[in-house]
């Protein structure tokens, strides 16, 4: 499993980045353990001139080692902080209802459902980034939006999402695309803000045939992401996800079921686990240097867990997934034994 380079990249990093990149370990180059950089305002990718010097090079090895996904909600972070920008609603309404890319209806809090305003995103990260197409976008946080709409109705414009999204993989502006959760796949069954895995793919399945006006036409929806770490571990271990083959998974069981692949984010639970990690995970991997490279550890060698999200804004960020990723993972018994010493 791949660890993903996220936070805000620094030049002094980007530079130990680049020279880091291929760094040979035992279990390959950093270059493989760093697979997949994100396009979001936070993180490389999205705006990445304006946050560098230089673009992160990491060397000319095919765009299958290294993939380009961006999660999107309405407004940048960095926008809405800036001193000249107040207030969120006048953000919202000059550079997204004034341009006609969506509605106040479309909007809960920061998260915009809008499919004009989703197609002008996809536009404006292929323009930031000069990639003709981007590997994965993921719609952020849909579940919030269900106190206000309801779920039924949350599921129709769901479904608009994607079929601009369908459209967007006919015009080979993206290859594939999901959803990237808080909530949605943590809690249980009965909970307001549940996702269900094959719900999705289903909307997903309608919007394609609806795209390509072909009833056997099938879906683009790859992947998804939801927080995982130690303390947020419900991705594994809450069943909560009927897959449709006769069995009720968890999150990260189901999505290897039906071919989904995971991104976990809150990898560090937002820096907590980088100054305590879970007793257990510092018992079992005592021979790592600091609790932030044990959760990175922990994180990696979760069964079913494709991508780690790692927060870089300092060189010694990078060197603790340096370290890690010159380890192998745990082996699966290993790992699971973490969670009968937790009981």
């Amino acid at each position: 499993m791949a660890l993903l380079v996220g936070g805000l990249v620094r030049a002094q990093v980007a530079q130990r980045l680049q020279l880091s990149a291929r760094q040979a370990t035992p279990h390959g180059s950093l270059l493989d353990a760093v697979g997949l950089i994100p396009g979001e305002p936070q993180l490389p990718g999205h705006r990445l001139h304006a946050r560098l010097p230089q673009p992160v090079d990491l060397g000319p090895e095919p765009r299958t080692k290294r993939q380009v996904a961006r999660r999107v909600d309405v407004a940048d972070d960095d926008d809405i902080g800036r001193s000249d920008v107040i207030d969120p609603g006048a953000w919202f309404e000059a550079n997204v209802a004034h341009k006609g890319l969506g509605t106040r209806d479309d909007l809960t809090g920061v998260h915009c459902l809008a499919p004009t305003y989703i197609a002008a995103q996809i536009d404006e990260l292929r323009a930031a980034t000069g990639l003709a197409t981007l590997d994965a976008f993921l719609v952020d946080q849909p579940e919030v939006h269900i106190p206000r709409l309801g779920k039924e109705e949350l599921n129709r414009r769901l479904q608009s999402v994607f079929a601009v999204l369908e459209r967007a993989v006919r015009q080979e502006k993206i290859r594939s695309y999901g959803i990237a959760t808080f909530a949605g796949f943590r809690v249980g069954t009965d909970h307001a803000l549940f996702q269900s895995l094959t719900s999705l793919l289903a909307l997903a399945d309608n919007a394609a045939r609806l795209v390509r006006q072909d009833h056997a036409a099938r879906h683009h929806f790859r992947l998804v992401q939801l927080p995982f770490n130690a303390v947020m571990n419900e991705g594994f271990t809450r069943f909560n996800q009927a897959t449709g083959q006769g069995n009720v998974a968890s999150t990260l069981q189901a999505a290897h079921q039906l071919q989904l692949f995971v991104m976990g984010s809150h990898g560090l639970a937002k820096g907590a686990l980088a100054v305590q990690c879970a007793d257990a995970v510092r018992a079992a991997l005592p021979d790592f240097a600091s609790d932030a490279q044990r959760a990175l550890q922990f994180n990696r060698s979760t069964p079913g867990l494709g991508v780690s999200l790692a927060g870089i804004s300092t060189p010694a960020h990078l060197d603790d997934l340096i370290a890690v990723s010159a380890a192998p993972p745990l082996a699966r018994a290993d790992y699971l034994k973490l969670y009968r010493r937790a009981e």
